[in-house]
């Protein structure tokens, strides 16, 4: 408000009287101001430099004080009051511009108005110029207040304070003075009450009582202030303390209200104070309702309601039921609540937002008991009164509230207002255009309360609250969004309720209005709960054509696929989603979370590896190609992503690893392997460690892979791997500089090392080989069982290296020794090794000196250590070899070498014993000769130890014949062993008895030997008969390569046959087989099928075979597995580990049984007190075997036999009293049938746990038994627990399953040599119409005895057969054999098994050819000229050598005749030596060193390629040749000189051109043509004996001329046949009967000249020679005692003698 500034008009005249003397510049510069400020216009902001500028002068103004007289402050007086009114004029102005800044500038302008009032509070003439002084500021102060800036309007009230208490209040007698008192100090309480200085703000209203002055409006004022900061702390009330603080305050104004009243002077004061008491009381009543005082709140309503303390009428405010209402809930008391309730009905005054928060409250508090008491007071309001939409819609949003949904309570409002509003009397209220607003507003309300429930999940109320909302959207084009709307989210609520097809109904409405991508989702996830998942999928393309598609419903999709389990769902919407990243745009999620989560979903699929790989590379690629930064993400967030792709391809390709899928496993750790390359490596080296493993599990998967599926690694595949190997190996060496290879596993390392070995030996980089394992043996990583690994796998795998292996089996043996405990079984293993290494890589004396080395080396561990701690068969093994190598010297006169080996093969041979069979047999000697102790005979034990070595048996024997005189011999318990006994049994006429030798028909023929063993036919008959008890029709053998065993075998498998069990595969294992080779043989026989296996083995190779077969799975349900008797005989407990008796769980065995008789369980305990307590105890032999008891009953048989042939009674010999020996022994009745002692009662035997349990026998009789019954099948056997624990038989393979294999053989189709092989196809078809020729009929004729169909596929890569052998290696599944004219060599033999060669082996030298004397002809001019002059000439030199004068003269015609014809025949010797040394060491050597002529060989031929390139032939031009059209050609004209080529190839030549060309020489330098069959193929074996059958009977030969022609012999003149004898047989004759005539003519000439004499002399011999013959047959007949002395002549009469008795 605008304020006069002089109060009388003589003052203003005054004042005008003195301006022109009183202005000062500061005064003139504060005018010009001011007038700038009173210039402002309406529209004009005040400028913010006009209030700075005056507080400026201001402030120099205020410097000039005291002022100089009154008239200048007259002068500030009146400048100050001009300034407040243009701030007056300026906030009138800026109220209707809402401008703050304005507003804030005319406060600061005010406060330089009323600053420059105070330094004018002092004038004179001027009435209360302090109280106005102080207004200013008050006034100030409140338009700070109201602005908010409460620091500037408390300094404002503070200044008018402080100005005021200078005034004595009680003179002033002004009303509108006392009351700026009064409103000054409620100014400054309402100040401090906002900067929350709430105490200030009390005692200011406290300090207020005292300016009350009695005037009612004071009371009043006052009581308001204390009632507003009551109702302010009442809305603070979330504490206690607010509470009282506003219950005080309250309390405060009523007793102001209180005392308001007394001071009441009209009417309208009593009844202002009585309104203001009533409402005090009500918010009292409100704050006692707040504190739970529920009683006091009941007190204060009944007062209001009574009127209070005598006041003239009742308080009826609508808010006093809805506070006795929520009292009575208070205490508890619902029925007075509820009568509360109801009495709003009737009451009109209640307004509908009073009686809609009763019924809430009383809703809330009552819950479902209250509900129909709502709904009733619903109904009689609407039913009342005319309710409008408004109050309706308030009605609804009360009733429902701020209800999140989901509790009954919830519900149950929901349901109330359901009906509510479903009402059409309600529904008509919304229907006028005038209630739009109020439409929506109540579509909203049910929308939201729907969409709260459906939060919640209860979509039941949810669908009814939305339908509800449907009836408040108009049916128009307008509305049809919205009512599209509807029905999505009412689709959605019936998916989450299951309706599917009531679900798929709304949104095809939904889809009528308004065709979206929300529309499309919700069709998805409809066919996503039927489970109807190719609608889904096609779904997912609907969405993406929707115009309003987003990406993000892709991802959305996927989700709800994963959450309904629809896995291919998933994967289709996230491949769609990838599609979207190549074109750069920006999507919602990043591209790796996608490929995470595609993944993710993939491996929850057991068989998705493939998928999940290929998102594993695509994830790679793009990450390659985006940089891993941007792919995977920056900082900690794409650490963990790189992470988890690492991590995820690590289990992957684990998981594949255990699953045998190799090809996904390398590929997942090869991918691995990159992932952690991203990620930067931490300062532990663990993801350094995880790219090694990840590499070296990758490249193991790789060779796995190549012997799961038996094709090579191809070129590409070994550099890949060599490229993964030298990538770990430099991570390796990295670490192990840095001195981390503790972190690096040793299985790892060795690992490492294993592999780069293996894939080098690929490259033929054997340094390479060596240094790596040098290097691992000398970390800290390597243990002697990696060393012994290493050197077996060097000296077996087909990339053997001797330097390798010999290098890690030296260390392995060192390190062994020095060990604390060495293995001595490991030991002999790597000594055996070694030695067999040097045996075959041996190259001079050195090398034989090393191997003698090793023997003695061996010798020494033997020496100090107990008797079978080092391995029996490894001494044996040791010794014999020992002894074979002496044979070799001994024949080159080298004694002292054979010394040597005979020395340490005896050293060891003393190490080695054997126990049972000689105490047997000493023991029953004893216990024989106790029990007949009349007997005059004594049998002496003589004992030697053969070590199992039949020719040291041999020799042993002799030496007791010769030197003892040994009458029986014991002994032979292998097959050779007993038929070299028995050959010297016959020699010697001594009986031989072998124990435990297999039955074999070579040995019927000799009649000296007797055989204790178990009868092999009746085991036969046993096992067969208990495979056709199971119907197993088809078996596998598995047998040892070795004569005894294979021997054995014959007869199973040729009763097998006649009795039709099917031998589907044989299988032989040795002793020195490694545990590769056994698990891929094995291997070999689970992927035919096989699941029945007859095993034929020895101990030793049993306990690796069986373990071998568990980790292939091969001795788990659905197997069988039968050892045979001579296998259980071999096995001895003490030597089997818990390992093998665990992997051998189910087998099943038949063993030689002998019944248990008390005899021999008495003997069984004796003969084991007479075994060291060491070995009885320990880990030796603690039983007494089946040929021990063998032995007794032998001995106790040679006994009995040695007294009877000693009576005088008796003329049998020892052989034939032990042939009629009958007793009853250990065995059982001791008697022989044809020489044997048989065992033909067999126990049946199931392994289980750590021993045997019987479960039957078998019976000579041909039947099985247990204990309680004998039955002809095997169901009368005990239950068998089968391999894998089941007690259900395998089912085995029938023979019906197998028919007539097909043989898909490769054949080579060049057609050079027709004669070869001859290959012709339709030209259409391109089917093979013709194979013929000579490979092939060798083939067929082959192959024929095994029953094939053979498919001839075309090999259409050339003539490069390598490639062919590689191509069968590496396609097994295509090829099973190869056939044409293909040359055995070592590079192909790494890739496929040749048979024996069906050819020549051999590469020719063809020329054409020429005579003799050509070698003059081109030199020589005598030899030149026509032709019947060079014949001329030809035959006049030859006879022209016979022309030379004699230096003897022959005077005898005879001399002359046999002269004669003596230089006859030394013209042809000499001219045909001559020739033909002339032609071998002249005319050929001058064409071979010829270097200017060709040579022909055949074009492409590897072979002869190489043969001329390593030869002295390889400075000669080549030039190849293709058919043997070509080769006859090319020699004819002179073309080349002559045709390299292999022996085949030039004998189809010769044939067909014969007497053109000769062979020249030969070399065998090449093995001969041969057959391909895939490695480990029993085929190449079997048709390789076939070969040998056809080479032996002629047919091979046959078939060679039948295809070759008329070949002629290789040489076909005399430039290459070597002159023998036999070619001048004639001239011999001539020369011979010449020389026989002439001598014959002399004799007869002689003997008539001494006829007469010659007679008479052969009359004198004749005569002495007969009287000698009389004189020596007298002295035969009738010897004279001199003759005694003479032992031939001792001889003839003891046999007279003998004769004549």
């Amino acid at each position: 408000m605008r304020i006069a500034e002089i109060t009388t008009p003589d003052l203003r005249l005054h004042h005008r009287e003195t301006d022109s003397h009183t202005h000062h510049p500061f005064l003139s510069e504060i005018e010009l101001l001011i007038q700038q400020s009173e210039a402002i216009s309406k529209d004009q902001p005040l400028p913010q430099s006009l209030p700075i500028s005056l507080r400026q002068f201001l402030t120099r103004l205020s410097q000039l004080a005291p002022f100089p007289d009154n008239s200048f402050k007259l002068t500030i007086w009146k400048l100050s009051f001009r300034l407040w009114n243009a701030c007056v004029d300026l906030a009138n102005a800026a109220s209707l511009q809402s401008s703050l800044t304005s507003a804030e500038n005319i406060a600061n302008l005010r406060h330089v108005a009323a600053d420059m009032l105070f330094l004018a509070k002092d004038v004179t003439g001027v009435p209360s110029p302090t109280i106005k002084s102080s207004l200013f500021y008050y006034k100030t102060g409140l338009v700070y207040h109201s602005l908010k800036k409460f620091d500037l309007a408390s300094d404002c009230f503070e200044r008018a304070t402080e100005i005021v208490s200078k005034i004595d209040i009680a003179k002033i007698s002004d009303a509108g003075e006392k009351k700026l008192f009064l409103d000054l100090n409620l100014a400054r309480s309402r100040t401090a009450w906002e900067i929350s200085d709430r105490n200030l703000a009390v005692t200011l209203l406290n300090r207020a009582k005292n300016l009350l002055f009695g005037s009612p409006d004071h009371y009043k004022s006052l009581s308001n202030q204390f009632l507003a900061f009551g109702k302010s702390s009442l809305s603070r009330g979330d504490d206690d303390c607010s509470l009282n603080d506003a219950l005080r305050l309250m309390n405060e104004a009523l007793d102001l209200c209180e005392k308001g009243l007394g001071t009441a002077k009209t009417r309208e004061d009593t009844t202002e104070f009585t309104a203001m008491r009533i409402k005090t009381l009500r918010f009292i009543s409100a704050v006692h309702l707040q504190k739970g005082e529920f009683e006091n709140v009941i007190k204060c309503v009944k007062v209001l309601r009574n009127g209070g303390n005598g006041s003239d009428g009742a308080d009826q405010h609508a808010s006093l039921p809805v506070l006795a209402m929520k009292a009575w809930l208070g205490l508890g008391r619902h029925s007075e609540a509820e009568k509360e309730l109801r009495g709003m009905v009737g009451n009109n005054d209640i307004p509908e937002a009073v009686w809609v928060s009763a019924v809430e409250a009383y809703f809330e508090v009552v819950g479902t008991a209250g509900a129909e008491t709502a709904k009733g007071v619903f109904l009689g309001l609407l039913g009342r009164c005319h309710v409008s939409a408004k109050a309706a819609l308030r009605v609804a949003h009360r009733v429902l509230g701020e209800s999140r949904g989901g509790d009954n309570g919830s519900r149950i409002r929901a349901n109330v207002v359901a009906q509510l509003v479903s009402d059409e009397r309600v529904v008509a209220l919304f229907a006028s255009e005038a209630v739009t607003k109020e439409r929506k507003a109540i579509h909203s309300v049910l929308w939201n309360s729907a969409s709260d429930h459906f939060r919640a999940k209860d979509y039941e109320t949810s669908a009814e609250m939305f339908e509800k909302s449907m009836l408040y959207i108009p049916h128009d084009i307008e509305n049809r969004v919205f009512r599209a709307k509807g029905f999505r989210v009412l689709c959605l609520c019936y998916l989450g309720l299951s309706q599917l097809d009531r679900a798929l109904e709304y949104i095809e409405e939904a889809e009528k209005l308004e065709p979206n991508i929300a529309c499309s989702f919700l069709k998805f996830k409809i066919y996503l709960q039927k489970k109807e998942h190719s609608c889904a999928i096609g779904q997912i393309d609907a969405m993406t054509s929707c115009l309003d598609f987003s990406p993000d419903y892709l991802s959305l999709s996927a989700h709800e696929a994963i959450s309904c389990q629809a896995l291919p769902v998933a994967v289709a919407s996230l491949s769609k989603f990838l599609s979207f990243y190549i074109s750069g745009k920006k999507m919602p999620t990043t591209e790796v979370v996608v490929f995470r989560t595609l993944v993710t979903i993939l491996t929850q699929d057991i068989g998705s590896e493939t998928e999940a790989l290929n998102f594993m590379l695509q994830a790679q690629s793009r990450a390659s190609k985006l940089g891993t930064e941007c792919f995977f993400g920056l900082g900690e967030t794409g650490k963990r992503e790189q992470n988890w792709f690492a991590v995820t391809c690590w289990n992957l390709g684990s998981r594949c690893g255990k699953e045998k899928k190799y090809e996904l496993c390398g590929e997942f750790l090869r991918l691995a392997s990159e992932f952690y390359g991203y990620i930067d490596t931490d300062e532990s080296g663990e993801d350094k460690l995880m790219i090694c493993r990840s590499i070296i599990l990758s490249v193991t998967a790789m060779i796995a892979l190549e012997k799961q599926t038996k094709s090579a690694l191809t070129e590409t595949q070994v550099k890949l791997a060599a490229e993964l190997l030298v990538r770990a190996g430099k991570i390796m060496s990295s670490s192990l500089s840095d001195g981390k290879d503790c972190i690096m596993e040793p299985e790892l390392i060795f690992m490492y090392t294993l592999l780069a070995y293996d894939i080098h030996g690929r490259l033929n980089n054997s340094a390479f080989q060596l240094l790596v394992v040098k290097t691992f043996a000398g970390s800290k990583s390597c243990h002697y069982n990696y060393l012994l690994q290493l050197g077996i796998f060097a000296s077996q795998s087909p990339q053997s290296n001797p330097d390798v292996s010999t290098f890690a089996l030296n260390e392995c043996l060192s390190a062994l020794i020095a060990s604390a405990s060495p293995e001595y079984p490991t030991i002999a293993l790597i000594i055996r090794k070694l030695i067999s290494i040097a045996s075959v890589h041996k190259g001079d004396t050195d090398d034989e000196e090393a191997i003698l080395k090793m023997y003695k080396q061996a010798y020494r561990i033997m020496v100090g250590l107990k008797e079978g701690e080092y391995p029996t068969e490894e001494g044996k093994w040791l010794a014999m070899t020992a002894w074979n190598r002496a044979a070799l010297p001994v024949r080159l006169g080298q004694f002292e070498t054979a010394k040597k080996w005979l020395s340490i093969g005896l050293e060891i041979a003393d190490k080695v014993t054997g126990k049972i069979v000689r105490s047997s047999v000493s023991m029953a000697l004893s216990d024989f000769y106790d029990n007949h102790n009349d007997y005059k005979t004594r049998l002496s034990l003589l004992v030697r130890d053969s070590h199992g070595e039949p020719l040291l048996a041999l020799a042993s024997v002799v030496d007791l014949l010769q030197t003892e005189g040994v009458q029986a011999i014991i002994g032979g318990n292998s097959l050779l062993e007993a038929k070299l006994l028995a050959e010297l049994g016959e020699k010697a006429r001594v009986p031989v008895i072998s124990l435990n030798s297999p039955m074999s028909l070579s040995l019927s023929k000799y009649t000296h030997l007797i055989q204790a063993t178990h009868n092999s036919a009746s085991e036969v008959k046993g096992i067969t008969a208990f495979l056709h008890g199971f119907d197993w029709n088809s078996v596998a053998l598995v047998l040892e390569d070795h004569n005894d065993w294979r021997e054995s075998m014959h007869f199973m498998v040729d009763h097998f046959h006649e009795n039709n069990v099917h031998v589907q595969s044989k299988v032989a294992f040795s002793v020195t087989s490694s545990e590769d080779s056994l698990m891929d043989r094995l291997r070999e026989l689970k992927d035919l099928g096989t699941t029945v296996f007859v095993v034929h083995l020895s101990e030793v190779i049993a306990t690796r075979l069986f373990p071998c077969a568990e980790k292939l799975g091969m001795m788990g349900e659905g197997f069988a597995w039968i050892l045979t008797s001579r296998s259980m005989s071999s096995f001895h407990d003490q030597f089997i580990d818990d390992l093998t008796k665990e992997a051998m769980e189910g087998v099943v065995g038949f063993k030689s049984y002998i019944p248990m008789s008390k005899e021999l369980h008495n003997f069984t305990l004796r003969w084991r007190k007479t075994l060291p307590v060491e070995e009885v105890t320990g880990s030796e032999i603690t039983r007494l075997s089946i040929s021990g008891v063998w032995a007794h009953d032998v001995a106790w048989s040679l006994a009995s036999a040695a007294e009877v042939t000693r009576m005088p009674t008796v003329t049998s010999t020892l052989l034939e009293a032990i042939k009629e020996s009958r007793f009853k022994g250990l065995s059982g009745n001791f008697q022989l049938d044809d020489m044997k002692l048989l065992s033909d009662k067999f126990e049946i035997v199931n392994m289980i746990g750590s021993g045997e349990r019987r479960v039957g026998f078998w019976n000579s009789n041909g039947s099985f038994s247990n204990r309680r019954q004998l039955s002809s099948t095997h169901d009368n056997l005990e239950t068998i627990i089968w391999p894998g624990g089941s007690a259900q038989s395998p089912k085995g393979r029938s023979l019906r399953e197998s028919g007539r294999k097909k043989l898909r053989v490769l054949v080579t189709s060049s057609n050079r040599f027709p004669r070869l092989m001859k290959v012709e196809t339709d030209p259409i078809t391109h089917e093979i119409t013709i194979v013929e020729g000579f490979c092939i009929e060798v083939f067929q004729a082959s192959i024929a005895p095994f029953n094939y169909e053979v498919e001839y596929i075309r090999w259409l890569n050339g003539t490069n057969y390598t490639k062919l052998a590689y191509a069968l290696h590496s396609q097994k599944d295509k090829y099973d054999a190869a056939v044409g004219d293909i040359t055995i060599t070592s590079d192909r033999s790494m890739y496929v098994d040749f048979t024996l060669p069906y050819t020549e082996m051999g590469l020719g030298i063809v020329a054409a050819k020429e005579r003799i004397w050509l070698i003059e002809r081109a030199e020589n001019k005598e030899f030149q000229g026509s032709w019947p002059q060079q014949i001329g000439v030809v035959i006049w030199f030859g006879f022209s050598t016979l022309v030379y004068a004699h230096r003897e003269k022959l005077q005898h015609n005879l001399s002359r005749f046999v002269v004669t014809v003596w230089v006859f025949a030394v013209l042809i010797l000499v001219t045909s030596y001559t020739a033909t040394l002339t032609s071998m060491m002249t005319v050929q050597q001058i064409r071979f060193n010829a270097n200017e002529d060709y040579v022909g060989h055949l074009s492409g031929s590897l072979i002869a390629n190489a043969a001329l390139t390593n030869s002295s032939l390889r400075a000669m031009r080549l030039l190849g040749l293709n058919t043997s059209e070509d080769y006859a050609q090319a020699l004819m004209n002179k073309s080349v000189s002559y045709i390299v080529s292999e022996l085949p190839y030039l004998k189809i030549l010769l044939g067909e051109n014969p007497g053109h060309f000769l062979m020249v020489k030969t070399q065998s330098t090449t093995n001969g043509f041969g057959f391909m069959f895939q490695k480990g193929s029993e085929l190449a074996p079997n048709v390789s004996r076939e070969i040998a059958k056809l080479r032996t009977s002629e047919r091979l030969n046959e078939m060679e001329r039948r295809w070759f022609d008329k070949q002629l012999p290789y040489t076909t003149d005399d430039t290459s046949n070597p002159i023998t004898l036999y070619r001048f047989r004639g001239l011999f004759m001539i020369t011979g009967v010449s020389f026989a005539f002439a001598l014959a003519v002399l004799l007869i000439l002689w003997l008539r000249e001494r006829w007469e004499i010659l007679v008479n002399s052969v009359n004198i011999y004749f005569s002495q020679r007969l009287r000698h013959f009389r004189i020596l047959f007298t002295g035969t007949i009738h010897p004279s005692p001199l003759g005694l002395d003479n032992p031939i002549g001792e001889n003839a009469v003891q046999m007279a003698q003998r004769n004549r008795r």
